[in-house]
C-alpha cells in the first residue's frame, strides 16, 4: 500500500533530518490545508521539490516523528 505524502517547509525538512518531531507548522501551505490537524499513522515526508526526505510515524502526542531519513 502507498503511504500518504506530506510536503515539508524548508524548516520542516531541517527538523526532519535532525530527527525532530514534525507538526503542522512544518508543513507546506498545500499540505497543511489538506490535513486539518489529523495526521495518518505513517507518512512519506517530501521536500519542496517533491523528493523523498524520509518516513515518519504518528506519536501519541499527535506529532509526526521521522523514523527513516534519507538526506
Amino acid at each position: 500500500p502507498e503511504l500518504p505524502r506530506l510536503t515539508l517547509t524548508i524548516e520542516g525538512v531541517r527538523r526532519a533530518v535532525s530527527g525532530c518531531d514534525i507538526g503542522p507548522r512544518d508543513l507546506s501551505p498545500e499540505a497543511a490545508s489538506g490535513n486539518p490537524g489529523a495526521f495518518p499513522p505513517r507518512v512519506r515526508l517530501l521536500n519542496g521539490a517533491h523528493d523523498l526526505v524520509g518516513i515518519a510515524h504518528l506519536k501519541p502526542s499527535g506529532l509526526l516523528h521521522p523514523v527513516v531519513v534519507l538526506m
